[in-house]
C-alpha cells in the first residue's frame, strides 16, 4: 500500500516533459514552474503556495556554498507560522534557482498590480479614469480583459447598470470599480504569521491575475489573487471537465495509458529517494519539515527485501568489507549464497552508518553506541555525514570523560572509574571509526566494519 503512494518513473519523466518541452502559455509555465520546485523540494503543497518572493538563500559553510529555499512550515508546534529553509543538492538548486526567475518574470506585471491594489485597500482603481468618468462597452471590455465588447454586456446590470447618453450606452467607471471591488479576494494577504503580521499578495511568489487559470475566460488584469490548489490540482490530475497536464499533451504509460500524478506524490519520492540512499530517518524527519520521526514512517517505502538485497549485493561486489565478507569470500562459492541467505537478516541505517544486528534474536547491546566496537556496525568510507556525527560524538565524549575524570580526581570512587573506562572505550572506537576515513586503500564509498579484531559472531565460522 506504501508502494502504491510512489509515482510511476513515467509520471516523473511526463513531468519533465511538461516542464522542458510542453507546457507554453503563461498559466501553464507558472504551474509548471511549481511542479519543478516540488520535483527538489518535497514541500507540502500549502509550503509550496505561500513561498515568500524572496525565498531563495544563499550560504558559505566549510569554503562550499550551498542554497536554499525559506518556507512556511505547514505543520508546526505553537501557532505562529515559523521559517525554515530547505537546504538542496547542487542539482536541485539549479533547477529550483531556474524556476523561480521564471516566475518572478511571469508574475512580474502581476505584482505591480498587487501593490497597487495594497496601496489602495478599499478601491480597485482604474487606470486611466476617475470616478464619474463614462466608459464605452469596448473600454470596459478591454480594462477587464474581456475578449470583445458584447461580452460587457454581460456584466450584472444590478452591480453594473448600463446607462444611455447621446444616443450611446455606457458605464460609470466608479460602479464598474464597485464592482470589481466585489469581485477582488476578502484579503490583500496570503499568510497570516499569527505574530501580527501578514505576508502580502506582492510579497508572495505564486500569484496570478484573476481567472487566469480559467480558459472559458480571460485573465483580469485588475484583479489579482494568489495561485491556489485547485488550479494547481487540475492541472496535474483533471477533473470538473479538465483534462490533466497528462492527457492535454499525451504523455502516457508503457501500457497506452494516460500518466496520473498527484502533488504529494513529489514528496513520498524525494523521501524514498533519501531512504533508499542511506540518509537515518531523523535526518529524514528534519529536512522534509516534520515534526516527529514517527511521522517519517509512512514515507519509507523500501521493502525490507530490498534493504537486505542491497547488502548482500553489496558484499558479493565487495562494496561491503569486514569479517562477514571475509567469510563470504573464504567459501566454497556454492556455500556463499546459503551463508549469505542464512547469515543477513536485518538491516537498519543509523546516524554513524549501517547496522545489520538481527533485533529479532537478540535486543541490542549497544544501543546506538555503536563505536563501542559493536561487530555488526559498517561504516562508509568518505560519508561526510557519517563523518561529522562521529565528531559530534568525539566531541561529547570528551567533554563527559572529564567531567568523569575530575569525579575519579575528587574521589568519588569505582563509579566514575566505570564511566571513565565507557568513556574512553567509546573514544577508541570513535578514532577507529574515523580513520576509516583516512585509509588509502578503500575506495570511497565502501562499507567496512572499522573493528576487525574485535569478536564477531561469524569468527567461529
Amino acid at each position: 500500500e506504501r508502494r502504491l503512494r510512489l509515482p510511476s518513473r513515467k509520471a516523473l519523466e511526463g513531468v519533465a516533459d511538461m516542464y522542458r518541452i510542453h507546457a507554453k502559455g503563461s498559466d501553464d509555465r507558472l504551474r509548471a514552474c511549481a511542479l519543478a520546485i516540488l520535483v527538489v523540494t518535497g514541500f507540502r503543497v500549502g509550503e509550496l503556495l505561500t513561498l515568500p518572493l524572496d525565498c531563495e538563500v544563499t550560504e558559505s559553510a566549510g569554503g562550499k556554498v550551498r542554497y536554499g529555499l525559506r518556507y512556511y512550515k505547514e505543520k508546526a508546534r505553537g501557532a505562529e507560522k515559523m521559517l525554515d529553509v530547505r537546504w538542496l543538492t547542487a542539482t536541485g538548486a539549479d533547477l529550483a534557482c531556474e524556476a523561480i526567475t521564471e516566475i518572478r518574470a511571469i508574475t512580474a506585471q502581476v505584482r505591480e498590480r498587487a501593490k497597487v491594489l495594497e496601496q489602495n485597500p478599499g478601491r480597485v482603481p482604474l487606470p486611466g479614469y476617475q470616478w464619474s468618468d463614462p466608459m464605452s462597452p469596448q473600454e470596459v471590455a478591454k480594462i477587464l480583459g474581456l475578449e470583445c465588447a458584447t461580452s460587457a454586456y454581460g456584466l450584472p446590470r444590478d452591480k453594473v447598470p448600463l446607462h444611455q447618453g447621446n444616443g450611446k450606452s455606457f458605464f460609470r467607471a466608479g460602479e464598474v470599480e464597485a464592482y470589481l471591488l466585489s469581485q477582488r479576494v476578502p484579503c490583500l494577504w496570503t499568510l497570516d504569521r499569527k505574530d501580527g503580521t501578514y505576508q502580502m499578495l506582492s510579497e508572495t511568489l505564486f500569484i496570478a491575475f484573476q481567472r487566469s487559470f480559467q480558459s472559458r475566460y480571460g485573465a483580469n488584469p485588475l484583479l489579482v489573487e494568489p495561485l491556489k490548489f485547485g488550479p494547481l490540482n487540475s492541472f496535474l490530475v483533471g477533473g470538473g471537465g479538465t483534462k490533466s497536464a497528462f492527457e492535454r499533451f499525451g504523455l502516457c504509460e508503457a501500457d497506452g495509458t494516460f500518466c496520473k500524478m498527484t502533488s504529494h506524490q513529489f514528496r513520498h519520492w524525494l523521501n524514498d529517494i533519501a531512504d533508499k540512499g542511506g540518509l537515518p530517518v531523523d535526518l529524514q524527519t528534519r529536512w522534509l519539515g516534520r515534526e516527529n520521526v514517527q511521522d517519517t514512517q509512512a514515507y519509507r517505502h523500501a521493502t525490507v527485501e530490498e534493504r537486505l538485497q542491497w547488502v548482500k549485493n553489496g558484499i558479493r561486489n565487495s562494496e561491503i568489507c569486514g569479517t562477514i565478507a571475509n567469510v563470504y569470500f573464504a567459501l566454497p562459492e556454492e556455500e556463499r549464497d546459503v551463508f549469505l541467505e542464512s547469515q543477513i537478516q536485518a538491516v537498519h541505517f543509523t546516524p554513524m552508518g549501517l547496522c545489520i544486528h538481527d533485533f529479532a534474536i537478540d535486543p541490542c547491546p549497544y544501543h546506538l553506541n555503536c563505536a563501542r566496537k559493536c561487530p555488526d556496525y559498517l561504516r562508509t568510507k568518505g560519508s561526510q555525514q557519517e563523518h561529522q556525527n562521529l565528531i559530534q560524538i568525539q566531541r561529547r565524549t570528551k567533554q563527559a570523560l572529564g567531567i568523569a575524570q575530575a569525579q575519579v580526581s575528587a574521589g568519588n570512587g569505582e563509579t566514575a572509574q566505570a564511566w571513565v573506562r565507557h568513556y574512553e572505550e567509546t573514544l577508541a572506537g570513535v578514532e577507529a571509526a574515523l580513520a576509516i576515513d583516512d585509509d588509502v586503500t578503500i575506495s570511497d564509498g565502501t562499507m567496512i566494519q572499522p573493528f576487525p579484531n574485535h569478536p564477531s559472531r561469524f569468527q567461529p565460522l
